[in-house]
């Protein structure tokens, strides 16, 4: 078996500490927002393991054809010795891209989730002798910092992610990749491209109900959170237009929250649980030359 390392940067009352300031500015900004990370707690990833496996649900799918299908030709030009994989989760799809990193010596998966790190983590190690398995229990928005490992590195995020973010923390972000890379190393970014609606409705909106279940999950680590008097009930409709998805849980009247982050009124509204905008091909290159211009 190989080596199998587990770091932690993140500490762990961190991510309590981080979910309460959010859900303070959300609920009491017009309109309210909260980050879609708050929607994988360990239920919340569960769930989300299930959505990925949906026939519905492209992305996932889409994005392990097209590694499965260019890995020889990304592994050709990077040369990659350590591959860094944020947001990695069950890091199901990354294994076709290691396999073919032939000279690859190092994986760092990235992920605020210690349990999904372990399972995947050891069982990549168990899997591939040789291979030096490090992960990292850290949040990847935040300044991270990767261990020392051999180059050139090929950072990896995938998934769509990228679509989460607003153009002002995209470009913030995508700074703080750069300077994780030195001279010869790499970015792999996934991200989504703008589809027929219908598409987006069924991907977002499955017949199964999980992606609802996964929107009450999320209201349930609000609660949790704020301690409100009224709790809406777990009602979730995708609202899908303009190249955006968004998960738009509603409470149909105004609660009070006597202690917690959120003291005081929060009128009823609906609230958007920030929206996940996809690409036009031209956007993905104008992203991608946003971190040229900054090499």
């Amino acid at each position: 078996m190989s080596p199998f390392l587990l770091t932690r940067t993140l500490p762990e009352d961190a991510t309590e500490a981080a979910r309460r300031a959010d859900v303070h500015q959300g609920l009491t900004h017009t309109p309210k927002t909260l980050p879609p990370k708050w929607f994988y707690d360990a239920h919340g990833s569960e769930l989300f393991e299930q959505i990925t496996e949906l026939p519905e649900y492209y992305p996932t799918r889409a994005e392990r054809e097209i590694l499965v299908a260019r890995n020889d030709e990304i592994a050709a030009a990077t040369r990659a010795r350590t591959l860094v994989e944020l947001g990695s989760g069950s890091s199901e799809k990354t294994r076709h891209l290691i396999d073919a990193l032939t000279d690859l010596h190092t994986y760092v998966p990235v992920d605020v989730s210690e349990s999904a790190l372990t399972q995947a983590g050891q069982a990549l190690a168990a899997e591939r002798p040789g291979l030096e398995v490090h992960a990292l229990i850290a949040d990847f928005t935040a300044q991270l910092t990767l261990p020392d490992t051999p180059g050139p590195r090929l950072l990896a995020f995938l998934g769509g992610t990228i679509g989460n973010l607003l153009p002002v923390e995209r470009a913030a972000f995508l700074a703080s990749l750069r300077a994780l890379l030195s001279p010869g190393d790499a970015l792999l970014l996934g991200t989504d491209l703008v589809k027929d609606e219908n598409v987006l409705v069924r991907a977002y909106d499955d017949a199964a109900g999980v992606t609802a279940a996964l929107c009450g999950s999320f209201i349930l680590s609000v609660v949790r959170t704020a301690r409100p008097t009224h709790v809406p009930k777990p009602r979730q409709r995708s609202r899908i237009g303009n190249g955006r998805t968004r998960p738009a849980p509603r409470s149909r009247r105004s609660s009070r929250a006597p202690s917690g982050p959120v003291t005081g009124r929060v009128p009823a509204a609906a609230g958007v649980a920030r929206s996940t905008r996809k690409l036009r091909p031209r956007q993905s290159a104008d992203v991608a030359s946003t971190e040229e211009r900054h090499a």
